[in-house]
């Protein structure tokens, strides 16, 4: 269960809550109070960190809803529509609007026709919390309105509510207002929630509203509510929702296919001056798991050739065990000594020569020897297919299907070229399959010759 839990952190101007979503279900975290006098631990970022281990982080992923106070929203018309495509254009556009410069924000946009619908949030109050939880271990995968998370959770339910209408939804002591139309957010506000405030934002939206002005509410103070029915020119469309009408878990419900990464945020700002530009971010995490990997590797390779050494000196022993005992076999007056191996090849030699065979001992060649010259002589302008290789003290059995009869000869020049001795082919028909070419090759003399009896 706990790999499918995900995380929601709402930050708003030093204040922050701490949710768990596993399925459908969430759970608020509450920080557990402590005394300390380590300066350190009065964080933020290391109060989220010591409740995120708490609650059991593992890894998973964890998205940022941020306040309404820390965000800033306007709407301005695109001079064209190659504008619509440059970012840094657009936050040029969007300055003159914003309380801070165009450097220090972290922005998105909805392109709607001509005009841009933006919202702006400073990076500097955000950015030092990113990097301290980002440094022990936290994936960060969207940083985005809390706000953003419900009017987008609210268009999915309600689609066509209104062609254009204006949506109130008080949370706590603020309450957002959006302008929508066909769908889209046009405009996006927050207000006090006192009558007077809203009586002013509705004098102001009528001011260029032309016929009813269609509002739906899914959540306000009652005497709030008083001043939109006071207005004869307000239409409420709805006030009871089948769903809940709760800002936060609303917010919840639409982060889920966000951290799933079914689908991304309208308005991200995990970008420009708080995306971390640590290109292993996303595997970050598990690159201690590899280190330790390749660590045990490591160990066990060296542990492999070991044993493998060890094994590789057993045999030797039991040669030279062998070789010791027959040596005493040979010469049984004599006392065993130390490389046993030189005097047994000159008895050898002794005895061969006494019964008239050449003297020397036959070397062993190889079989690199054979097969090097082998694979630089496979032919690479026919098709071929090899199906025995038999490869003896330096020499070569071969035996293929070929296409034609003269393909066996023109392997066979091949391979004397590569640098072996090499018969003439000999070539049979294989119903159905080819033809069959058997060659043999050897070693050229003087490395596949024996010395001369002395």
């Amino acid at each position: 269960m706990a790999r499918n839990q995900k995380w929601v952190l709402y930050w708003e101007q030093e204040t922050w809550q701490l949710y768990r979503l596993r399925g459908k279900q969430f759970t608020r975290i509450e920080p557990e109070v402590e005394e300390s006098t380590d300066e350190s631990a009065r964080l933020p970022s290391q109060q989220i960190w010591t409740a995120l281990q708490t609650a059991g982080y593992k890894n998973e992923s964890l998205l940022m809803a941020l306040g309404g106070n820390v965000c800033v929203q306007e709407r301005f018309s695109i001079p064209t529509p190659r504008t619509a495509r440059n970012r840094t254009a657009l936050s040029y556009l969007f300055e003159p609007e914003l309380p801070w410069s165009a450097e220090e924000i972290a922005h998105d946009y909805q392109i709607q026709g001509g005009t841009a619908y933006a919202v702006a949030t400073e990076t500097a109050p955000l950015a030092e919390l990113i990097t301290a939880l980002e440094k022990e271990g936290v994936r960060i995968n969207s940083i985005t309105p809390q706000a953003e998370l419900a009017v987008q959770h609210h268009l999915k339910k309600h689609p066509k509510l209104a062609r254009r209408y204006l949506l109130f939804w008080q949370t706590n002591r603020r309450i957002h207002v959006w302008n929508i139309e066909k769908g889209e957010v046009v405009s996006w506000e927050v207000l006090v929630a006192e009558p007077e405030e809203v009586q002013l934002a509705l004098k102001q939206i009528l001011l260029t509203q032309s016929g009813p002005l269609q509002v739906a509410v899914r959540e306000i103070d009652p005497k709030c509510r008083q001043v939109l029915e006071e207005f004869k020119e307000v239409e409420l469309l709805q006030s009871e929702w089948s769903e809940t009408t709760d800002f936060m878990e609303v917010g919840l419900k639409e982060a889920l296919p966000v951290l799933s990464e079914r689908q991304s945020a309208s308005i991200e700002f995990y970008r420009d001056g708080l995306v971390n530009q640590d290109p292993n971010r996303p595997i970050r995490s598990y690159l201690g798991l590899v280190q330790v990997s390749f660590m045990a590797l490591l160990l066990l390779s060296g542990w492999g050739l070991w044993r493998q050494a060890e094994e590789y000196d057993r045999i030797r022993k039991d040669y030279g065990a062998q070789q010791t005992e027959l040596y005493r076999q040979v010469f049984p007056e004599q006392r065993a000594r130390v490389g046993v191996m030189l005097p047994l090849q000159q008895e050898l030699k002794r005895l061969r020569g006494l019964q008239g065979e050449e003297g020397s001992i036959p070397e062993t060649v190889s079989a690199l020897e054979v097969l090097l010259p082998l694979l630089e002589g496979l032919p690479e302008d026919f098709r071929f297919q090899l199906q025995k290789i038999d490869v003896r003290n330096g020499r070569l059995d071969l035996t293929g299907l070929v296409r034609e009869h003269t393909d066996g000869d023109r392997f066979a020049k091949l391979l004397r070229k590569a640098g072996l001795q090499v018969e003439s082919p000999r070539t049979i028909v294989v119903q159905n399959v080819g033809i069959e070419f058997r060659l043999q090759a050897t070693l050229p003399t003087p490395v596949n010759a024996q010395e001369p009896t002395s």
